[in-house]
């Protein structure tokens, strides 16, 4: 399960780090302030079947890092500045119903869902975090020439979770 970027938002903070650090983006410093209340849009994407995959935040969090999946459809997000974790059960019942039915090389997958901040699951600036992300999850795989069934290796592979989020401190 994974997500990837559809907007190009950067913040002045961002503008200006990059800036001092010779265009490229260094990472949030100790003192970066806790985020606040808003809309959040995430960002998650792999391209195979890892149980990991890269997250990126923007909007009231604005950060960055990595992604794990637990068999009990939960995410860890293990960000710069602190850790979250979101139940995907919904969502994860949704995807794996369509994986049942998806014929190679004729259509992408996509499934659809609202996705909970696990209470109590915040540490570091994300401590005492709630709210929900509306998420979708979308494959997309390329299979070799004369494949005829899922189970056969694929040429390429894109595994997208992106979504809007509204998040509060409790």
């Amino acid at each position: 399960m994974a997500c990837a970027a559809l907007a190009a938002c950067t913040t002045a903070r961002a503008d200006s780090a990059q800036s001092h650090a010779g265009g490229r983006a260094s990472s949030a410093p100790a003192t970066a302030p806790v985020p606040g209340d808003g809309n959040v849009h995430l960002t998650d994407y792999t391209d195979n079947d890892s149980v990991t995959s890269t997250v990126v935040l923007t909007g009231a969090i604005g950060d960055h890092g990595s992604a794990r999946y637990d068999s009990g459809a939960r995410l860890d997000l293990e960000l710069s500045r602190g850790t979250f974790r979101l139940d995907l059960s919904d969502l994860d019942g949704r995807f794996l119903a369509l994986m049942r039915h998806l014929a190679v090389n004729q259509r992408s997958c996509s499934a659809s869902g609202r996705v909970p901040i696990v209470p109590g699951s915040g540490t570091g600036a994300y401590s005492a975090l709630s709210g929900a992300f509306d998420l979708s999850t979308t494959v997309d795989e390329v299979y070799h020439p004369g494949a005829c069934r899922e189970t056969a290796p694929y040429l390429a592979q894109q595994i997208v979770t992106t979504g809007w989020g509204n998040i509060s401190r409790t």
